[in-house]
């Protein structure tokens, strides 16, 4: 199937991570742990072949990825990249939840907040327009039946987010009933639902719409009555967003 192309372009956010880089920031709400030269050399190693997985991800289709390709563009070892990541699906699935935790951060240091799950809306539409390839990739390899990587794809996504999700329930935003875990989850169904879709027809306004609608329908349930106009601003000021050129 051929990759998916913008139809057309919204005003984009900053932030969004570069898929081929490799990943060291820590994230602001995390403290820096003192690490040994021979802990950061290791980190950083890992970083690099996290970075060079999704780069030859976005490349080649992931059914011919192999670790050994890796392991060569890396200039490392197969056994290497055994060490520090067990099997080729691990690997694999460690490669994109480091993307798709990075893109959540930067989402939350931009809006935190509720209107942080919007935001990652816009990221994800920024990322169809400019990563296309990878995005589709990613997903393909997601779904694939070969790689079976959703069991670890999804519940790191949905854990990552419930951290977000539980600070909110802290601060008083939440109805009482509102479970942190079942709305994070949810919310990743969204977006992988929304991601499958825009592969399988190539709209990225689509993919916006789809992510942007349904967070929002899930937000406005679970947020108190007093902290829903801080969305519905957040929404129409996007709204009111000229196209970009």
């Amino acid at each position: 199937m051929p990759v998916p192309h913008s139809a057309s372009s919204r005003t984009a956010p900053s932030g969004l991570p570069d898929p081929f880089l490799p990943m060291l920031s820590t994230p602001s709400h995390e403290p820096e742990c003192p690490a040994s030269a021979e802990a950061g050399n290791q980190r950083s190693r890992r970083a690099s072949i996290l970075a060079m997985t999704r780069k030859l991800l976005a490349s080649s289709t992931q059914k011919g990825l192999t670790v050994r390709e890796i392991a060569a563009a890396c200039g490392t070892s197969v056994q290497t990249i055994h060490n520090n990541f067990g099997s080729r699906h691990a690997l694999l699935a460690c490669a994109i939840n480091e993307h798709t935790t990075a893109l959540d951060r930067n989402a939350f240091s931009a809006t935190p907040g509720p209107a942080m799950f919007l935001n990652i809306g816009k990221l994800y539409h920024q990322c169809a327009v400019e990563t296309p390839a990878f995005l589709h990739e990613m997903v393909t390899a997601a779904f694939s039946d070969k790689w079976q990587l959703m069991p670890l794809l999804q519940p790191h996504s949905t854990r990552h987010k419930a951290t977000f999700i539980r600070h909110m329930s802290e601060q008083r935003l939440l109805r009482d009933y509102v479970d942190p875990e079942r709305l994070a989850s949810q919310i990743t169904r969204i977006n992988t639902i929304s991601i499958f879709d825009w592969s399988q027809h190539g709209d990225t306004d689509e993919l916006h719409s789809q992510i942007m609608d349904g967070v929002t329908l899930l937000l406005l349930g679970a947020l108190r009555k007093e902290f829903v106009p801080s969305v519905e601003a957040w929404l129409a000021a996007e709204r009111a967003q000229p196209p970009a050129n």
